[in-house]
């Protein structure tokens, strides 16, 4: 078994040091306090789960191998790269993980549930124009809203013309007479004023903020977006918000995620991973930034095909207390 009965006081003064030691100066207090902490509990996790014979490598040593790559152990290391990688919460799990301390959660179908906001929102807006919506208009409506949003990420064509086109798609395909322009303004005004909260949303964003810092990425439009993040009450546990209309650029791009960890203080890529349900927008993002990628893919939420590959993959986002915490 791997030495677990090391002091706590021994410990805590081994997580010092490699603070210390890998840290900048003007961070190093702060991250002194959160990697003391992390390494308790990861200590506990491990009592529970890693099952190791007698290689004679302190625990700390073990989960801060890859991360700070310390020289004097790397060769030992990976002896354990075969026992650690079985340790599985749904998919994979690895070390990374725990040195993880920036979040970047997108917004629409991650923490808010967009489609119900979005039905909701449809429904008045055709009132006011006279057009019973059915279920059949709504997932058509669906699709052609994902449609346009997936020709914006490719650059293809504006948020403009994205506010305009649905709504003449969809009008031409089910030959109701109504302006455009009208429904679209109506559309975006409702939109913005309620919200829906994905299961466990705001619990998990209470708890990781603790351990956390977080940041909204969001590619909607800033004044729907505004209004949403407000009547959610989220913005306490955030520490920025970036919009895609306010930042100039879009997700999955690079130019997008630079502008993001610029205002992002003390920004290291290897403590950073995005978690989203968009894997064009959210996952395809991460991977182009450089960072880890965490994929919140709800049951009915069904893909063919897997592309790109996230790093993780969640189910329900309570997950992220076990493999974030």
């Amino acid at each position: 078994m791997i030495n677990l009965s090391i002091a706590k006081d021994k410990k805590i003064k081994l997580a010092k040091m490699i603070v210390d030691k890998y840290e900048e100066q003007e961070v190093k207090q702060n991250r002194q306090k959160k990697m003391i902490s992390r390494y308790i509990e990861v200590d506990s996790w491990c009592k529970k789960y890693i099952q190791i014979e007698g290689r004679g490598l302190s625990l700390m040593e073990v989960i801060c191998a890859d991360y700070i790559k310390l020289c004097k152990i790397k060769e030992k290391f990976e002896e354990y790269k075969y026992e650690w990688n079985k340790l599985k919460w749904d998919k994979k799990i690895t070390a990374d993980y725990f040195m993880i301390d920036t979040l970047l959660f997108d917004l629409d179908n991650t923490l808010l549930d967009f489609d119900k906001a979005e039905a909701n929102a449809l429904s008045k807006a055709l009132h006011d124009v006279n057009i019973k919506v059915d279920d059949l208009m709504l997932i058509r409506y669906n699709k052609i809203n994902s449609s346009q949003w997936k020709l914006l990420e490719k650059g293809i064509i504006t948020r403009e013309e994205i506010k305009l086109r649905r709504f003449k798609i969809l009008f031409e395909e089910f030959s109701l007479n109504a302006d455009p322009k009208e429904v679209a303004r109506n559309y975006q005004e409702y939109l913005g004023q309620g919200h829906y909260f994905i299961k466990d949303a705001e619990e998990v964003l209470e708890q990781l903020s603790k351990t956390h810092r977080i940041y909204l990425v969001t590619n909607g439009t800033l004044s729907v977006q505004k209004g949403r993040i407000e009547s959610s009450g989220i913005k306490k546990y955030l520490q920025g918000v970036f919009i895609s209309e306010e930042v100039g650029y879009n997700k999955p791009s690079k130019e997008y995620f630079e502008y993001c960890f610029s205002h992002i203080p003390d920004f290291k890529k290897e403590n950073t991973a995005i978690i989203g349900d968009s894997l064009s927008s959210d996952i395809q993002g991460g991977k182009n930034a450089g960072i880890k990628t965490i994929w919140f893919h709800r049951q009915q939420d069904q893909t063919e095909k897997i592309e790109p590959k996230p790093d993780y993959e969640i189910r329900s986002l309570k997950l992220l207390l076990d493999v974030l915490r």
